[in-house]
């Protein structure tokens, strides 16, 4: 127990942390499970306010305490995580890692992730596949295919607005490491502390004052999706142009290029596979997000997502089964790419 508290606990210290950070905004900001499940949480009642009566002041006051509640665990984490612990053994050259054996322990591990992934994949899994085929009513595939193309559409521009605001913000964080720099990417993370409602109010109210032609269009929602998980894009945008080598550009512009001409012809081409993992992130993330979908969506455009909860809403469970299913197929595909891009990535690192 003292190895880990003195030499383990402190080097996974920042990880542990900041998971639990984001675990713990998340659940401040979730909506489908407790709308879902009736529980009165924030989230919850700032939509059923919005919607019931259209009062934006109300919807923002109790959004308000939404944000504040979301900082207050942002300062707890910070102060909490103190100081990152780094160490390092030796002149830092690569070698492969070592793998401990834990003897008979390794079936104790292996019957936990069996019980994790049948609790995780084989449930819901079976649960909807069930479900679907268990809907008495006729399934009106168009609507189906009809949420599909508006899913993937929506959170195709999304994913790509994000990208094209990450890319600049995360060359300024990997290249030009001044306090400028790191104000304007602490700036953008704080966005995992506002929660999804919160920012779709307030883009309703935005757009109705300033902005009323872009108003209940797809391009508002798209612009939502942007926002809300920009800063997924700028971490991993930043990460892969630092490991671009610097000796690259410096051959570039030795050969008489100009900055902007070595950035996109030698750094964004060499870091382009990992730049588009963070595309891939935010698409499958925006495909699954509710709230900001519900309040912003144009009239008569449905998503997946969207589907699902108003058929839960009125507790046909059998008929959002296929809804639900569909979305986890479709998410599966950008996630499968992602997941093989980083294994290739740590095949690299070894």
């Amino acid at each position: 127990m003292g190895n880990f508290s003195q030499s383990l606990w402190p080097q996974i210290r920042p990880a542990a942390l900041s998971g639990s950070l984001l675990a713990g905004l998340y659940t401040l900001s979730e909506f489908g499970t407790v709308a879902i499940l009736k529980v009165d949480t924030l989230t919850r009642l700032i939509f059923t306010t919005y919607r019931a009566t259209y009062d934006r002041s109300s919807a923002a006051t109790i959004s308000i305490i939404l944000l504040l509640v979301s900082l207050f665990v942002v300062n707890i984490s910070r102060k909490f995580a103190g100081t990152s612990y780094r160490s390092k053994i030796g002149p830092g050259t690569s070698r492969q890692s070592i793998i401990s054996n834990i003897g008979k322990l390794r079936y104790l591990a292996f019957s936990l992730f069996v019980v994790l992934n049948a609790f995780i994949i084989g449930v819901p899994g079976y649960v909807l596949i069930t479900r679907s085929l268990s809907v008495r009513q006729e399934l009106d595939f168009s609507q189906l295919l009809n949420a599909s193309l508006n899913t993937i559409q929506v959170s195709f521009i999304g994913a790509t607005l994000a990208l094209l605001l990450a890319v600049p913000l995360g060359i300024l964080g990997a290249r030009f490491k001044t306090k400028l720099a790191n104000k304007i990417e602490s700036t953008i993370l704080i966005t995992h502390a506002v929660p999804s409602i919160v920012i779709a109010l307030s883009l309703v109210a935005l757009s109705v004052k300033w902005l009323p032609f872009i108003y209940q269009t797809i391009f508002l929602l798209a612009i939502a999706y942007a926002l809300l998980f920009m800063a997924n894009s700028i971490g991993i945008v930043k990460a892969n142009i630092s490991k671009v080598s610097t000796q690259l550009e410096d051959v570039s512009r030795s050969l008489g290029k100009n900055y902007l001409s070595t950035l996109f012809r030698v750094t964004i081409p060499v870091a382009l596979p990992g730049i588009l993992s963070g595309w891939l992130l935010v698409f499958v993330t925006a495909m699954k997000e509710l709230p900001a979908t519900l309040i912003l969506k144009p009239t008569n455009f449905e998503t997946l997502s969207t589907q699902l909860w108003t058929a839960t809403s009125i507790s046909q469970y059998a008929q959002a089964a296929p809804y639900a299913l569909l979305l986890v197929v479709i998410a599966s595909i950008p996630s499968y790419l992602l997941n093989r891009n980083n294994d290739s990535v740590r095949m690299e690192d070894r």
